[in-house]
């Protein structure tokens, strides 16, 4: 069940998805160590505890991804299923064999309705044994008969006393009486003597295949335990396993009967079985004892061919349901979302046969009953919203999915009265308190001279969203969100449809029904702001449990619970005359700049319900999903705290144990610093190289709105729950819009104030005096404002410049949008307002702070007074014999070549230290670590890396979407390759080099030494691989962890001393070719700019299929020459196809694209 919307709650009363697992054997399965999975590549992501499922039996497990296991309890897997349809597989404890699975991945799923094995007709019951049916009974005065009793036809029973059923006794015959019931009088036998008595009871059964569950009606006095072919079925009131005196545990009246059933039918056989019972008394002198049995079975017989599909109704727990139900595909559309300059008509379609489509323009989910009947195309003469559905008479309907259509002058010419639209002239809370609603696109930026020209482009320049939703969803007065975006929590989320694309790279993008309510803290305010912000949760009910899109391009992470989509109020027009629009994201950037992780961000265009709305910023949070995506383990195992003025540190999700036990370390009050012993703890805690940078990060930004809000930390918990984590304390910079003020403000001495020393500052002011964490920062100090660091204006305004270049265009768009929310007689614009506060930043606060800054650390002891060394050359690539020469304007400078520091901490110069006298003579990769030491203080340490030039290894090819071919047992991912091609003149070695990104590989021993233009290939499974590909002759380097993005994705080829070597990112839209229909994709230039990995011109689908692993590809100005004489060469070379990429280029347009206008 992949969309588990009101089915089944788990034991948290959430609607999680599950999985049901079946044992159709004879005998219990013990699951230990099994393995479900939902990634081909990796087939032990979630392992079972000891647990057994009975023959016959069933067994549920919740694809939740909290990730429980423990035996006994409910079980929920780390991964969430896809309504959207991917791989599944139960795998064997081994790792590798799978003994059921869903490949390449199963269908798009329904709301609610279960997918599988469609076994059983209706079904109907057969009895089995009715009461009053013929036994044997006996009274066992030993244990000799042991259970064998209780086994099948051939146990010999024909010494024991033949009757009918039930059988007992009743002495006094008082009420409730039992004599009516007794068919076989044991009183002689029972009575005084032994409180047990069996029975066994032949029926026949001619299709044990059909039977799917037993019914057992029991009338008993005082207990019972009930087999059939040796199998228990029921029992009451006895022990685990009764022995032939084994009194009952408790007293029960049998003048009624009691129902048991059991899924348990693997020991039935087509002939002749046994029902067998053991009759239990209290104790021997009881005055009755009652054994009847009426045996029952519920039936059904395998329908169609067995084949997986929608079962007529969820069964979690028991048999499959059936027939199955037809499930109606989803509509399509004739042409895509997008921008158009003139009216259109769109083509709905359905691949079911027979399906209905209804569809509706008005924003609401069409229904069975509701919305227009699709007879002929739909005519777009304006901005149109279509939301269609199909739907089946005796089956289930489609989920709805929404395109949108925007006419570009219905965008640009956005009038303030959408009356006729549906959208109201007020948007009023439940409070009652009115605002006069903002729609108008500003005539006076649209027809500007300046704008005019370009405005319409501009909306191409980013991605669009388009959200769409029920209008009372977002403007009624009692239920709306935007209404009253002052409301929280899970009853103030909305269901929607979003649609995101990019008009020039990716047309098609992404479309899922999802929840969204508003975000923020003061923006929500409706008094101050009419541009809030939105968040987009993927759950059940409203749609899949994920968003499954590259939304953050260079971000590892394509799989989503949620994220932030920010209106930057207070750094936008609505919220200030001094916008930018890029603070926030500048924080994100500059954090991974600094070499951690952080939350990605991207520009878009928002429209809603075909209006609209502003420049709005895509933004990770750093919750528990964000974790473990991007950093390790699953999101049960994550704590998520953040900063809130209220309660000082919010816990978000998993516990407080560890946050408290770290703070416990450094208490507000007492002592101003720590000891060395809680130092020491608290390193085990937190990562105190990424809280220093978090601090620098955020004085340097003089963050006026922080710390005793706007910040989030998390840690991955240990064994125990408030000990060291597993994965230590980060702290992520958030809400950054109160920043980039005064460059000469000092924030240095934060936590000073009583009031402030909240979270990161209450750390902050017990650290700064701990000369070991002096150092530390002072060392991150240096790293991060010298050799072109992450906070130096060099690159500072690198990045800023790069992210004003994105939404340059698109800020016309905002301008004639919100640019009169402030100052409707003036309104903001782009080329005066904007441009304005670009050059403040770029000209006034990073060619200053960054000096200003470290000299108000200096002050307070966290940068010495003592100059580092400088190095006449800042690290990379040089010449083999490269002199390297270090000034220091005082004291003696040390360094080491080993990678140690030269001062050790505690005992003054290192062992590994050497005193620079001479220049250093550079023969190899080499990490120079040096310090100053002047009079017993010493310096910040400088540090780089040098390498006899950059490994001369490149991608040049890859095969990232084998193609599925029928009758291939393999999984098709398993043909996927790399491969990798020395391009200089001499021989290499491919020693240090690794993968960090996409995949996981490192070359180790043997040492492989790749000739001049030779190749090396990786491969994923290399039984597959050599089972489609000749590998004679062909230098294979061994089998990479993990796979290659169907979808694309970054991959770092990196060297453990020079750094990055290659890193580039693929995209699946570059060439259809590539993606699953057989070629690979092969690199045009190989001893080209870095640049052209990550460009679709950079590459090719390879020519022949399933490309060229193994052999070489030519320079480009051989290609012609290879042209005309490959038939004479002995190896294989893949050359341009140029002809071919120009018919694909035409063949391209095909349906869509041709008339969108951007």
């Amino acid at each position: 069940m992949a969309r588990n919307k009101v089915t089944l709650a788990d034991e948290d009363g959430a609607f999680s998805d599950w999985i049901e697992l079946h044992n159709d054997g004879f005998e219990p399965v013990d699951l230990s160590g099994w393995h479900l999975t939902d990634d081909a590549t990796d087939l032990a992501k979630w392992t079972f505890p000891g647990t057994n499922i009975a023959p016959g039996g069933y067994l549920l497990v919740f694809a939740s991804g909290k990730d429980r296991a423990t035996p006994g309890e409910e079980l929920h897997s780390n991964f969430k299923l896809s309504g959207d349809g991917e791989y599944l597989a139960l795998v064997q404890p081994d790792g590798a064999t799978v003994a059921h699975g869903y490949s390449p991945q199963y269908p798009l799923q329904a709301d609610d309705v279960s997918y599988g094995i469609p076994l059983l007709s209706s079904p109907w019951t057969n009895v089995l044994v009715e009461t009053g049916a013929f036994c044997r009974a006996i009274v066992p005065t030993n244990s000799a008969m042991g259970v064998k009793w209780r086994g099948a036809a051939s146990f010999n029973d024909t010494n024991w006393p033949a009757g009918t059923t039930g059988a007992g006794y009743d002495i006094n015959a008082t009420e409730p009486n039992y004599r009516r019931l007794i068919g076989t009088d044991m009183q002689a036998l029972m009575y005084t003597s032994n409180v047990g008595c069996y029975l066994r009871i032949p029926f026949a059964l001619e299709n044990k295949a059909a039977v799917r569950a037993l019914v057992l009606d029991m009338w008993y006095d005082d207990g019972f335990a009930a087999y059939v072919n040796a199998m228990k079925i029921a029992a009451a009131n006895n022990v685990d396993a009764p022995q032939w005196n084994s009194p009952a545990t408790g007293y029960h009246d049998g003048d009624a009967p009691e129902r048991f059933i059991s899924s348990n039918t693997g020991m039935l056989v087509t002939g002749t079985n046994i029902l067998a019972i053991h009759i239990m008394n209290r104790d021997a002198g009881s005055s009755d004892a009652l054994g009847l049995p009426r045996l029952s079975a519920v039936c059904a017989v395998p329908t169609g061919t067995g084949d997986p599909g929608a079962l007529s109704e969820p069964t979690p727990g028991g048999p499959n349901s059936g027939p199955p139900t037809p499930v109606a595909a989803p509509v399509t559309f004739s042409l895509e979302h997008g921008y158009y300059m003139w009216p259109i008509d769109i083509e709905l379609s359905c691949a079911t046969t027979g399906a209905a489509i209804r569809y509706t323009t008005d924003f609401t989910e069409p229904g069975e009953s509701s919305g227009i009947l699709y007879t002929s195309p739909v005519h777009i003469a304006r901005t149109t919203c279509i939301r269609a559905a199909a739907f089946l008479t005796n089956g289930i309907r489609s989920e709805a999915t929404t395109r949108t259509y925007f006419l570009i002058e219905d965008v640009v010419n956005q009038p303030s009265d959408q009356s006729a639209n549906g959208f109201p002239s007020n948007w009023t809370t439940m409070a009652g308190y009115t605002r006069t609603a903002d729609y108008e696109m500003d005539q006076r930026i649209v027809t500007n001279a300046l704008y005019s020209p370009t405005i319409r482009a501009h909306f191409g320049d980013i991605p669009t969203l388009s959200l769409v939703m029920d209008m009372k969803d977002v403007f009624d007065t009692d239920t709306g969100i935007y209404s009253n975006p002052q409301e929280r929590g899970d009853n103030w989320e909305r269901a929607a449809s979003i649609e995101i694309f990019s008009p020039r790279s990716d047309r098609t993008g992404v479309v899922i029904n999802c929840a969204v309510s508003i975000q923020g803290e003061l923006n929500r305010s409706p008094s101050v702001n009419k541009k809030h912000s939105f968040r987009f949760i993927f759950k059940a009910p409203y749609g899949p449990g994920k968003l499954v899109y590259p939304l953050f391009p260079g971000s590892k992470a394509t799989r989503f619970d949620t994220f932030i989509l920010r209106g930057m109020y207070g750094d936008s027009w609505v919220g200030t005359g001094r916008a930018s629009y890029l603070r926030d994201t500048y924080a994100h950037d500059a954090q991974a700049a600094m070499g951690h992780t952080s939350p990605a961000a991207r520009f878009l265009h928002l429209f809603i319900n075909g209006l609209y709305w502003g420049v709005y910023s895509a933004t990770e949070r750093p919750d528990a999903s964000f974790h473990s995506e991007t950093v390790a383990g699953s999101r049960d195992d994550w704590d998520i705290i953040q900063g809130n003025i209220a309660i000082e540190a919010e816990l978000k999700e998993g516990t407080e144990d560890a946050y408290e036990a770290m703070m416990a370390l450094v208490p507000k009050s007492g002592s101003n610093t720590i000891s060395d012993a809680d130092y020491a703890l608290l390193a085990q805690y937190l990562d105190l190289e990424q809280f220093a940078d978090y601090m620098i990060l955020n004085i340097y930004g003089q963050n006026y709105d922080w710390p005793r809000k706007n910040w989030y930390c998390a840690a991955m918990r240990g064994t125990n729950a408030a000990g060291p984590p597993a994965h230590r304390f980060h702290f992520y910079a958030w809400d950054f819009e109160s920043t980039l003020g005064s460059y000469f403000q000092d924030r240095t001495l934060i936590g000073d104030n009583y009031s402030e020393r909240v979270g990161p500052a209450q750390i902050y002011y017990k650290l700064r005096r701990h000369p070991e964490f002096q150092r530390l920062f002072g060392d991150r100090l240096h790293r991060n404002f010298f050799n072109n660091g992450a906070l130096t204006p060099a690159a500072n305004i690198a990045r800023w410049y790069a992210r004003m270049r994105e939404i340059e265009g698109p800020m016309v768009c905002e301008s004639a949008r919100w640019g009169d929310y402030r100052t409707p007689g003036a309104p903001y614009t782009r080329n005066v307002s904007w441009y304005s506060e670009m050059y403040q930043e770029t000209n006034g606060w990073f060619p200053n702070r960054t000096a200003v800054v470290l000299s108000q650390f200096k002050s307070i002891g966290l940068y010495p007074n003592v100059t580092a060394p400088v190095f006449s050359h800042p690290g990379g690539a040089v010449t083999s014999g490269w002199r390297l020469a270090m000034f220091a304007p005082q004291g003696t400078v040390y360094y080491t070549v080993d990678g140690s520091d030269p001062w050790l901490w505690g005992s003054g110069v290192a062992s590994t230290a050497i005193p620079y006298s001479n220049d250093v003579i550079i023969t190899g990769n080499v990490r120079i670590k040096a310090r100053a030491l002047d009079g017993g203080e010493w310096s910040a340490l400088n540090e780089a890396v040098f390498t006899v030039g950059r490994p001369p290894f490149r991608v040049t090819e890859l095969m990232y979407h084998p193609p599925v071919l029928e009758d291939d047992t393999n999984d098709a991912n398993d043909y996927e390759f790399i491969e990798l091609c020395n391009i200089s003149n001499a021989p290499a070695t491919l020693s240090g080099l690794s993968f960090s990104e996409g995949i996981s590989f490192a070359f180790g021993a043997p040492v492989i030494e790749v000739p001049p233009d030779g190749v090396v290939v990786l491969v994923r499974n290399l039984a597959a691989f050599a089972s489609r590909y000749d590998t004679n002759g062909m230098t294979i380097g061994g089998e990479y962890s993990g796979s290659l993005a169907n979808e694309g994705e970054r991959l770092a080829l990196v060297d453990a001393v020079y750094g990055d070597v290659l890193r580039f990112t693929y995209a699946d839209t570059w060439y259809p070719e590539a993606d699953g229909q057989g070629s690979s994709l092969e690199i045009i230039d190989p001893s080209g700019p870095l640049a052209g990995w990550s460009k679709r011109d950079g590459w090719q689908p390879s020519g022949a299929e399933y490309g060229t692993p193994g052999w070489a590809v030519p320079e480009p100005a051989a290609a012609a020459l290879a042209l005309a004489v490959l038939p004479l060469f002995t190896r294989r070379y893949a050359v341009p196809r140029i002809a071919a990429r120009s018919r694909y280029k035409q063949g391209s347009k095909a349906h869509h694209g041709e008339e969108q206008c951007i």
